[in-house]
């Protein structure tokens, strides 16, 4: 016995799946506004820069100051992060845009981030367009 596991899988079609299933899964576990600017911000950091994704999120609870609504630390943090990514990996952007087209279509998006998001994917689309 080397201690070693083995495993397999087996490929089978998947049949009376729900129409628009994975949006809905995707919407329940979103689910509000500060969930999926956290996620978001999570999807953002990720392999960026080498900085963890916790450490991260623990730095934006700690750098602001008391009494402040936990939604609007994470909308500072998500718009320079967003900000940041155009400016140096603009088609990290692209990538996300599909989904978060997806939640603002299922109203799941924070107020007026819909138009933000529009704002910065126009922007990044013509940047890329240049490259």
């Amino acid at each position: 016995e080397s201690g070693e596991e083995a495993g397999f899988v087996v490929p089978v079609p998947l049949e009376g799946v729900p129409e628009y299933r994975d949006g809905r899964l995707l919407k329940l576990l979103i689910g509000n506004a500060e969930r999926f600017l956290r996620y978001l911000l999570a999807l953002l950091y990720e392999d960026s820069t080498g900085v963890d994704v916790r450490t991260a999120m623990r730095s934006i609870d700690i750098e602001q100051s008391d009494g402040d609504n936990p939604v609007n630390r994470i909308n500072l943090a998500v718009l320079e992060r967003l900000l940041g990514t155009m400016r140096r990996d603009p088609s990290r952007l692209l990538g996300l845009h599909p989904l978060v087209a997806d939640l603002n279509d299922d109203k799941v998006l924070p107020e007026g981030f819909g138009e933000l998001w529009e704002a910065i994917h126009s922007v990044t689309t013509e940047q890329a367009g240049r490259r």
